[in-house]
């Protein structure tokens, strides 16, 4: 990642770079002439009956921002720019991000094809993303009472049951065990 919001692949050929994928510095809308039909969309909501959940949604989709007062207001008074989080899967063909300007926002690569695969939004800013060793699964924490997972096949919401030991149980990170099963939400 870099400073302008930009995840770049560099050639260890030549060391310059080949492609960069652009996460919303420039971009305020994913719309059918910047995206590829195929693009994905899933934002967290919550049914009534069903629980938390995740909903396709189609484009023209508006890539939310934080503000400079949002920004300005942090209590680390760190500044939120650039590519924070970069996770390449096992076979190297995807990569999930998560960029500092919209960091409730997994935004999924595909390698071979340069392009976004899928874009997850989530209610809460992106805690942790993970990569199943061995699958094209990935895990999303949010830092609350849920897991969030990600494949090929689409998204899905995986609500943690009460524990009557910890009232306020937060997921911040899951790591996966060898097989690629999730061994112990944290």
């Amino acid at each position: 990642g870099y400073c302008d919001g930009k995840m770049r692949l560099i050639s260890t050929l030549s060391w310059r770079e080949s492609f960069a994928f652009d996460h919303a510095s420039t971009l305020d809308e994913i719309n059918d002439t910047n995206s590829t039909p195929e693009l994905n969309i899933y934002v967290e909501s919550e049914n009534g009956d069903d629980g938390p959940l995740y909903e396709a949604v189609s484009k023209p989709y508006k890539v939310e921002k934080l503000s400079q007062a949002d920004m300005a207001a942090m209590k680390d008074g760190l500044p939120r720019v650039g590519v924070s989080r970069i996770v390449v899967s096992h076979c190297s063909q995807y990569a999930a991000t998560v960029c500092e300007s919209c960091p409730n926002h997994v935004w999924i690569w595909d390698l071979q094809r340069l392009c976004l695969n899928s874009l997850i939004v989530q209610k809460k800013w992106v805690s942790d993303v993970c990569w199943a060793p061995g699958t094209l699964n990935l895990n999303i924490s949010s830092n609350d009472g849920k897991i969030f997972l990600w494949s090929l096949r689409g998204a899905s919401v995986c609500q943690v049951p009460a524990m009557s030991s910890k009232e306020n149980f937060k997921v911040s990170q899951v790591l996966w065990n060898g097989s690629g099963k999730v061994s112990r939400p944290s």
